[in-house]
């Protein structure tokens, strides 16, 4: 059984599975969004090794918060389309080209 601590002021925004043989794809990346508009992509070779306390993924600014996560993989030809709740919509590629990976403690870009 693993368990992550968790405090009172602790939610859990996101969960994504894996399978053995994804896991281990150096090419596959995690995708990440906030409440606060910022996107994210880091290897998901970063989060091989992950111990009982944890381990950061995203720094986040005072007062945002993780929305989700997404598996994306290169050479997919992926996109995302990110809509606000005033029905703006934004649609980019994930591609090393559009968006490029970034270490676990980097918080993102808008």
């Amino acid at each position: 059984l693993n368990q992550l601590g968790i405090v009172t002021t602790d939610q859990i925004t996101s969960v994504t599975t894996l399978c053995s043989t994804q896991s281990t794809q150096k090419d596959e990346s995690l995708l990440f969004l906030t409440s606060q508009g910022k996107i994210k992509k880091t290897l998901l070779s970063e989060f091989k090794s992950i111990y009982a306390n944890g381990k950061i993924a995203i720094t986040l600014e005072e007062g945002d918060k993780l929305q989700w996560v997404t598996r994306t993989a290169k050479g997919n030809n992926d996109s995302i389309i990110i809509a606000k709740s005033n029905g703006q919509v934004i649609h980019f590629k994930v591609d090393e080209e559009h968006l490029r990976s970034v270490g676990r403690a980097a918080k993102g870009v808008n």
